[in-house]
């Protein structure tokens, strides 16, 4: 990814240099040479590497959507974990008063003589359900 954030960039300079020259010219008693200095300025191109704005700016956008959903996972979390509480709270207080019903109504039929056998039968049934139900262990 570092490689592609990193673009060559041709940038153009203009710099000063000094020319230094001889120059000499002849005197009637000989030849007298001094330095002869100009100033030229030239044009320099240069390859530096540089970061592509571009490609920074979707990696930063790319980096805020990644933590948006990070931030968004972890309030999920926090709910899934309510959700498990109300879940567990049900469990335990459904599976006694469910059971706890079905047991009054199988009692009352069995111990009433107001039903016959056929109804004292599923009574009966019931009961073992609920018994072998909290033996083996919800």
């Amino acid at each position: 990814m570092q490689k592609r954030l990193v673009v060559d960039r041709v940038i153009t300079e203009e710099i000063s240099t000094a020319v230094t020259t001889r120059k000499c010219t002849r005197l009637p008693i000989g030849r007298m040479c001094h330095p002869d200095v100009k100033i030229e300025k030239r044009q320099i191109t240069k390859t530096v590497q540089v970061q592509d704005q571009n490609a920074r700016q979707r990696l930063d956008e790319a980096y805020k959507s990644l933590q948006a959903l990070s931030l968004k996972a972890v309030a999920t979390q926090a709910d899934r974990v309510k959700l498990e509480d109300v879940r567990n709270l049900i469990r335990t207080v459904m599976a006694p008063l469910i059971s706890a019903l079905v047991l009054a109504s199988s009692l009352y039929v069995i111990l009433s003589s107001k039903y016959k056998a056929e109804s004292e039968k599923w009574a009966f049934g019931s009961i073992g359900t609920i018994v072998g139900f909290w033996l083996k262990g919800p």
